[in-house]
C-alpha cells in the first residue's frame, strides 16, 4: 500500500513525468478560447437580431393588413343614429 501511495504521489523514478502548463501558456489558452468564444456569440446574436426584425416586419405587416381590411362597428353607428 505505501508502495501505491509514493508511485502515486511521486510517481516512478524511471518515468519522465509532464510538467505543467507555465502561466504564460496556460493565458494564451484562455485568451484563444474567449476569442473563439466571442466569434461564435457575436454570430449567434446578430442572427438572432435579424430573426427578431424579420418577425417584427411581418406582425408588422399583418396588423397594417388587419387594420386596413376593418369594418366599422355597426351597434355604435345605430346607436348614435337614434
Amino acid at each position: 500500500m505505501i508502495e501505491f501511495l509514493e508511485i502515486f504521489l511521486f510517481g516512478q523514478g524511471d518515468v519522465q513525468m509532464a510538467e505543467p502548463l507555465s502561466l504564460g501558456a496556460a493565458a494564451l489558452i484562455s485568451a484563444g478560447t474567449q476569442i473563439l468564444g466571442s466569434l461564435f456569440g457575436g454570430g449567434a446574436r446578430r442572427r438572432a437580431e435579424r430573426d427578431a426584425q424579420r418577425k417584427q416586419a411581418r406582425l408588422q405587416r399583418k396588423l397594417s393588413n388587419l387594420e386596413a381590411n376593418r369594418q366599422a362597428i355597426q351597434i355604435l353607428t345605430q346607436v348614435l343614429k337614434t
